[in-house]
């Protein structure tokens, strides 16, 4: 807990007891049920508070991924094999830029492809496919020529009926 006193000064109370540290990634079991969240793996010991976007997703290959774009603007690719600290050695899928997008997010298309969807400066929404090798998302498809960018949230998911979309909430 971080406030500050009439005088000027910063306090800062440290809980040294906390189960985590800042910066660890988390992996929690979701059963479906009340109260069912199991207790979590530590599958990234640190920095994951540094990235600007970090979201999951599938890779073309079927994969389940865990995507973050860090400082440099680099796309990277991890796995998580559920055990603690697995996640440390991910692939460049994304050589530079990423940061500039105003949203990046996973999802499938409504041909059920594996996508990743991000916002450029134009407003544009670009789909991008994953192949897990280094630097192979370097050709997106257009899927939306304008406006996407002024919207306050933008993500992907699925209806009661089971097909792909994109839902946006208006600013």
């Amino acid at each position: 807990m971080t406030g500050t006193t009439p005088g000027g000064f910063l306090v800062v109370v440290d809980d040294r007891n906390a189960p985590f540290e800042t910066g660890e990634l988390l992996s929690y079991g979701d059963a479906g049920t009340l109260g069912n969240v199991s207790s979590p793996v530590i599958v990234g010991f640190g920095g994951w508070q540094d990235f600007k976007f970090l979201f999951s997703g599938v890779n073309i290959a079927g994969e389940n991924r865990i995507y973050a774009v860090n400082h440099n603007g680099e796309l990277l690719s991890y796995g998580d094999a559920g055990t603690p600290g697995n996640v440390s050695s991910p692939v460049i899928v994304g050589f530079g830029g990423w940061q500039a997008f105003k949203f990046l997010f996973s999802g499938r298309n409504v041909a059920g492809e594996n996508r990743i969807c991000a916002v450029n400066q134009a407003g544009e929404l670009l789909s991008y496919g994953d192949a897990g090798t280094p630097g192979n998302v370097s050709s997106p498809v257009v899927v939306g020529f304008g406006g996407w960018k002024d919207f306050k949230f933008l993500f992907s998911g699925r209806n009661l009926a089971g097909e792909n979309r994109i839902y946006a909430a208006v600013a």
